[in-house]
């Protein structure tokens, strides 16, 4: 039996889709006493855009509401207007914590869609001392994201005599 996921609008003008969990079942004990909980979630992109990616949490609540198993994926995008489903499995859930009215358990998903875009941030040059930090400025990105700081700096050479340049970035929504 589906359980539809309601989604209201963001304050951050997210897009809306619908998403709705196929499957809500266990199987085993295993030698060990363990289940593995699966789950089967659709997902329909709704918007004009295609996804390139996809991240989803899924936790497991016991009848107390505490968290009993959790799984953490990345999945493939979805192309504007099409839907997909993902098949989840939370390993090694400890049989004692399945006990309890099973009619009262929940899954709670979180699902993140995101779009790849490239842009070019500019050229800046790379420190000659290593872990010396060339800081990066404010940057505002397509009017939806503004980086609010970073910094570039080289890293001594490997074992083969490559230098590695690191770039960390910070941002948030515009």
């Amino acid at each position: 039996m589906a359980s539809p996921l309601e989604f209201s609008p963001s304050i951050f003008q997210l897009p809306i889709f619908s998403a709705a969990i196929q499957e809500f079942s266990a199987e085993g004990p295993d030698e060990y006493g363990d289940y593995t909980v699966s789950l089967r979630i659709a997902i329909e992109n709704q918007t004009n855009s295609d996804w390139s990616l996809l991240e989803v949490c899924a936790v497991v609540l016991n009848d107390a509401g505490q968290q009993i198993g959790e799984v953490n994926s990345k999945e493939e995008g979805i192309a504007a207007g099409e839907s997909s489903e993902l098949e989840l499995s939370i390993w090694r859930v400890a049989g004692t914590l399945l006990s309890g009215n099973h009619q009262k358990y929940h899954a709670a998903i979180k699902i993140f869609a995101a779009t790849s875009k490239e842009k070019d941030l500019g050229s800046y040059p790379v420190p000659v001392i290593n872990y010396e930090i060339t800081p990066l400025p404010e940057l505002k990105i397509e009017n939806e994201l503004l980086v609010i700081g970073g910094s570039l700096w080289r890293a001594e050479p490997d074992s083969e005599g490559d230098i590695n340049i690191h770039a960390n970035l910070s941002e948030r929504l515009a």
